[in-house]
């Protein structure tokens, strides 16, 4: 679908119960997402034997990725004394 801007729209349509704006449950809504057609364009010939049935699919996919690898929980950093546990290991084991 496209607009006068020369933009595409995708359209989602959630199937599952969604919280709306006002906090309100509904049973189906739907975004639309503008993106510049050269854009959409190249997603159409990336995901043509990749297993997706549509951009917007692909779109989602991505999107939800993206979401949850910067939501997940980060591994907390070796500490000084642990850092230099392993080494003394290693060395130990004749790796150093």
């Amino acid at each position: 679908m496209t607009n006068s801007s020369g933009s595409c729209t995708l359209l989602e349509e959630c199937s599952k119960s969604v919280i709306g704006v006002h906090g309100m449950k509904s049973q189906k809504e739907k975004v639309t997402l503008k993106i510049p057609r050269p854009l959409y364009e190249n997603l159409i010939e990336i995901i043509k034997e990749s297993g997706f049935n549509s951009v917007t699919e692909f779109v989602v996919y991505v999107l939800r990725d993206l979401i949850s690898s910067r939501s997940a929980p980060k591994e907390p950093a070796l500490t000084k004394e642990e850092i230099d546990s392993v080494k003394k290991r290693l060395k130990s084991l004749g790796y150093l």
